[in-house]
């Protein structure tokens, strides 16, 4: 019984788990700020203030490289947050468009 439920159990985090924590991730990018939203069970949502911004990176390991995708790296003095597994094109843009929001940002400064 005990080796059943651990059969089952593994399935469900090998399999669904990380699907749908892929499903509820998202993200807004807005003039003055960046909402990520993610979560299974727990929700947790993060603004993140443009002027905050220190600078984005994009990364990939081998097994996104694989599968053209990467992650985008968001850091501030505090912390780094991450916008993970976008499409290689769709991060790179995305970058891009922060990195013009940052400068926008602080030229209104």
């Amino acid at each position: 019984m005990f080796v059943c439920l651990s059969i089952v159990d593994g399935m469900l985090f090998v399999f669904f788990v990380p699907r749908w924590k892929w499903e509820r991730w998202q993200y807004m990018i807005r003039d003055r700020e960046i909402e990520l939203e993610h979560g299974v069970w727990i929700r947790k949502r993060t603004l993140i203030p443009l002027h905050r911004v220190q600078h984005v990176d994009t990364k990939q390991g081998p097994l996104a490289r694989r599968q053209k995708l990467a992650s985008i790296y968001i850091y501030t003095a505090a912390t780094a947050h991450e916008i993970p597994f976008l499409d290689e094109q769709e991060a790179e843009k995305l970058r891009y468009y922060i990195s013009s929001l940052v400068k926008e940002d602080e030229h209104d400064a």
